[in-house]
């Protein structure tokens, strides 16, 4: 990866998803963002992936769901988005980025 890392991301509280965008491509990020989830000791419940995007669920020890959207939005960008529970955590969310940055 040429760039320092992924812009910072914005919370959208309409959706309560954190949303950041990452300069790597769809195909490269997925691997990323499963490993992520694994280090997270989370237990997939859900791993679908094409051409226009790929989602991730999967649910923590308290079973609450962790939905992960990636979507391609430019040539060699992705744009990530993490909701963690019914009505979303920032805090928590902002862990699930921080895990997938890692990966990076």
């Amino acid at each position: 990866m040429a760039d320092a890392g992924p812009e910072v991301g914005t919370y959208s509280y309409m959706n309560r998803e954190l949303t950041a965008m990452y300069n790597e491509p769809l195909q490269s990020l997925w691997p990323k963002a499963l490993n992520a989830v694994k280090k997270l000791q989370l237990t997939f419940r859900k791993k679908e992936i094409d051409a226009l995007g790929g989602t991730i669920e999967a649910r923590r020890s308290d079973t609450t769901l962790v939905r992960i959207r990636l979507t391609p939005v430019a040539k060699g960008d992705t744009s990530i988005s993490v909701r963690v529970g019914m009505w979303g955590d920032r805090q928590k969310s902002e862990l699930v980025h921080n895990a997938i940055r890692d990966e990076l």
